[in-house]
């Protein structure tokens, strides 16, 4: 049981680490789209512009990266490779 509950805390963690690197390589991205100079209001417009332009892709990178997150933890749970999953001497 320990195992289990260690592979879902993995699971969480492996997955706010993805969503923040796909989050953080976004917002680069979206800041090269937007001038230096604009306003606060500008970067807002071409923010929502670029997510209707691309929410199926957003939407596609979201479930890539929980079933990318569920795959690593499984496999760390399953090999015992990832700390406290290691399976109990016999």
């Amino acid at each position: 049981m320990k195992r289990v509950l260690m592979g879902v805390l993995w699971f969480v963690v492996i997955f706010v680490v993805l969503y923040f690197g796909a989050s953080l390589a976004t917002g680069f991205y979206m800041r090269t789209k937007v001038p230096a100079d604009a306003t606060a209001q500008q970067a807002y417009d071409a923010t929502q512009q670029f997510m209707l332009q691309h929410a199926p892709a957003v939407a596609a990178a979201f479930w890539g990266i929980v079933l990318l997150a569920v795959a690593l933890a499984v496999a760390g749970t399953v090999k015992g490779v990832l700390p406290g999953t290691k399976k109990p001497q016999a």
